[in-house]
Order: C-alpha cells, then sequence, then structure tokens
C-alpha cells in the first residue's frame, strides 16, 4: 500500500468493517475482529510512509476511522456489560434453586376429614 488512492480505499474499507461490526454487535450477533487489527496495523504504517501533504490530505478519514473505532468499543462494553449481567442473573438463579430445590417438595394436600 504505497499509493494514496489505494490507501483511502483502504481506509475506507476499514470504515466499512467497522461499521458493519458494530450494527451486528448491536443485533447481538457474534462478529471475528482477529483480522481487524492487523488490517488497520498495516494500514497505519502505509500512512506513515507517506509524505506530510499526503497524509494531510487522508487525515478526515483516519479521524472517522477512529470515531468508528472508538464506537466498536463503545458496543462491545455494552454488550459485554450485558452479557455479564445475564451471567449473574443465570448464577443467582441457580443458586436459589439449589438452596430451594432440596427443600421443596410436591404441594401438600390437606388431611381428609
Amino acid at each position: 500500500m504505497g499509493d494514496i488512492k489505494q490507501i483511502q480505499a483502504e481506509l475506507d474499507e476499514a470504515g466499512s468493517a467497522v461499521q458493519a461490526a458494530r450494527t451486528l454487535l448491536s443485533q447481538g450477533s457474534l462478529v471475528d475482529l482477529s483480522g481487524l487489527e492487523k488490517f488497520v496495523e498495516n494500514l497505519c504504517g502505509s500512512v506513515a510512509e507517506l509524505s506530510s501533504s499526503q497524509s494531510g490530505t487522508i487525515k478526515p478519514a483516519l479521524v472517522k476511522l477512529i470515531d468508528e473505532l472508538n464506537g466498536l468499543a463503545e458496543v462491545i462494553v455494552i454488550e459485554r456489560d450485558s452479557i455479564s449481567g445475564e451471567m449473574k442473573t443465570l448464577s443467582d438463579n441457580k443458586r436459589a434453586a439449589s438452596a430451594y430445590g432440596s427443600s421443596v417438595s410436591s404441594p401438600v394436600k390437606p388431611p381428609k376429614e
């Protein structure tokens, strides 16, 4: 990636991928982000090789990508916290069921008179 147009296209692609991931996570879907870090790392390396005048032309796209990545991070934190809360509720329910499970029997019928 040395060409400014190619770098701009890669920035756009990364932004689209981040937006898609954010949308999917917000909908509760699982998303594989394993390739995103390396992709962005390579992209940053290419940007670092640009002249200052060239890098100035893509600065708005870089700022936009950073904002999108920050938005993705927020969604990840929200989803993590939601899952953590659900796990705690399940754990509490399991403990309650265990505590009451052995002492709870069939409903008691009143004696016949």
